[in-house]
C-alpha cells in the first residue's frame, strides 16, 4: 500500500523523521561523531535514549548563514540536501532495521559557493553509505552507573 507509513519505500520526509526537539539535539551534540565528504559535513550519534526517538532515523539540515545571507539561498541549499536525504535514506534505515540501532544526524552545507543538486546528492549518498558501515559496528556496551565509590 503506497500510504502504509510502515512501507520501508516510502519516499516521504515525516515530520516523526525529522531533529526537532531540544534535548533531541543536546544529547547530539553531547554525543556526536563526525566526518566530511565533498560539501557536507554529518554530525551523528547512535543509539539515542527510549525518550527522545521519534523514528528510528531522525535527521535535520542545516545551511549556515554566515555564509549565505540570503534566506532564498539558505532555503534552496536545505532542500536539494532534504531532497537527497529522503531519495536515499532506504538503504540506511533498513541497516539501522537490521542492527536495532537508532540514528541522529545533522547535515551541515559546508561550502562557501552554491553547488548544484548533483553534487549534493553524490555528497549525501556517499555519507549515507559511511553511516551505514558505522551502523554495522556493533554498539558498545552501556557504561556502567556511577555508585558510591
Amino acid at each position: 500500500m503506497a500510504g502504509d507509513p510502515s512501507d520501508p519505500q516510502r519516499f516521504a520526509f515525516r515530520k516523526t523523521e525529522r531533529l526537532r526537539h531540544r534535548r533531541t539535539f543536546e544529547h547530539l551534540f553531547q554525543h556526536v561523531s563526525s566526518f566530511r565528504v565533498d560539501v557536507l559535513t554529518f554530525l551523528y550519534a547512535f543509539d539515542l535514549p527510549a525518550g527522545l526517538v521519534t523514528d528510528p532515523l531522525m535527521a535535520a539540515m542545516v545551511a549556515p548563514k554566515r555564509q549565505f545571507r540570503r534566506a532564498n539561498r539558505r532555503n534552496l541549499l536545505r532542500r536539494r540536501m532534504k531532497e537527497a536525504w529522503r531519495l536515499h535514506k532506504h538503504s540506511l534505515r533498513s541497516e539501522l532495521a537490521l542492527h536495532g540501532r537508532s540514528l541522529a544526524v545533522l547535515v551541515k552545507y559546508n561550502a562557501r559557493y552554491e553547488s548544484e543538486y548533483a553534487a549534493i546528492e553524490a555528497a549525501m549518498r556517499h555519507g549515507m553509505h559511511r553511516l551505514a558501515r558505522h551502523a554495522r559496528k556493533p554498539a558498545p556496551p552501556p557504561a556502567p552507573a556511577a555508585g558510591p565509590a
